[in-house]
């Protein structure tokens, strides 16, 4: 995907907008208003202002965040393990 850029005064952003599933566990934010879920680094979304969320509201939804987390950590935990015993 190309970020796409967004020119606000003199400011230029860049912002990725995603299409993946498990959108939060991959670090992206969902903006309310333009319903949109991007990757960006600031708190309020490149287009409208509006602050961007990080989680899901639906409590099923965020148990299922807290699995796909607890699993990357496990992987990345995984692979820190496999880095020490080969040196």
């Amino acid at each position: 995907m190309t970020p796409k850029v967004m020119r606000s005064g003199q400011h230029v952003r860049e912002y990725v907008y995603v299409k993946a599933s498990c959108r939060y566990a991959t670090g992206s934010e969902r903006c309310q208003v333009c319903e949109i879920f991007v990757k960006w680094d600031g708190l309020s979304c490149p287009c409208c202002g509006y602050k961007l969320r990080i989680g899901p509201r639906n409590m099923k939804f965020k148990a299922k965040l807290r699995m796909k987390q607890e699993e990357i950590q496990e992987s990345k935990n995984e692979k820190n393990i496999m880095v020490s015993i080969q040196s």
